[in-house]
């Protein structure tokens, strides 16, 4: 985590992209790092909003009735301006610069492409925990010790908080303690997901090229799964996220 990285933080709200902004400033804090951020507005909820009559589902559980079209792009507005203002509010101590965009599409598909000119991807998810997380390494058989377990690793320092190793390979599931962390061994990525369903998360990092996360659906889930940041490298190695994007 010494040298300078060029991190891409993809949200699909400002609530996401807040949290992951934050872990994110950590992974270019040693060195002169650059930020850059995407908000991707979802196109299945713009579709939904230009329908009269349809509801929604609150955070809270509450039914609502879905924005209209213009209540909907006010929101966006909103949320990308907050979300560019934080980002050049990071970057300026360092003088990097910033960029910032606004796309819509599918959040994972959109931020994969879009995250071929940079070192790492941060997708976010806003905080759904009172208490701060443990920070996993979502791994192969292999353990990934270099460039993702030790970006882990680090994030867990400055987190002050601790390193869970999931390791995902055809083998009984075992719990033992390692130099790095707790470490836990799981079958497949399913049962690793669900493992991590029922865990305080603060950040999730993986490594696309290695995996076990190989494909745009199981990113998703992994997303869906952590309800955190997730910190993802080897985008641009991925060869099965780009022969199989949707």
């Amino acid at each position: 985590m010494t040298r300078a990285l060029r991190v891409l933080v993809g949200a699909g709200s400002f609530a996401d992209a807040e949290t992951a902004l934050r872990i994110a400033r950590h992974l270019v804090a040693r060195g002169a790092g650059s930020l850059g951020g995407l908000l991707v507005e979802e196109e299945a909820l713009a579709a939904l909003c230009s329908l009269p009559h349809q509801r929604v589902i609150s955070m809270t559980g509450a039914i609502l009735a879905a924005p209209t079209p213009a209540r909907m792009r006010a929101i966006i507005n909103a949320d990308a301006r907050a979300f560019r203002q934080m980002l050049e509010d990071l970057s300026a101590p360092s003088g990097s610069g910033s960029s910032f965009e606004v796309e819509t599409g599918d959040l994972v598909v959109t931020t994969i492409a879009s995250a071929q000119g940079w070192d790492v991807l941060v997708l976010g998810h806003s905080e759904v925990h009172r208490r701060a997380g443990r920070v996993i390494h979502l791994t192969g058989p292999d353990g990934n010790k270099e460039g993702p377990g030790e970006m882990a690793e680090g994030l867990a320092r400055v987190l002050n908080t601790g390193l869970d190793i999931y390791r995902v390979s055809p083998d009984h599931t075992d719990t033992r303690m390692t130099s790095s962390g707790r470490s836990f061994r799981f079958d497949t990525l399913e049962t690793a997901l669900a493992g991590l369903a029922r865990t305080n998360t603060q950040a999730v990092v993986t490594d696309l090229a290695s995996g076990p996360v190989r494909s745009p659906a199981e990113l998703r889930r992994l997303l869906e799964a952590a309800r955190c940041p997730v910190v993802v490298l080897g985008a641009a190695k991925s060869q099965a996220i780009q022969q199989n994007p949707g």
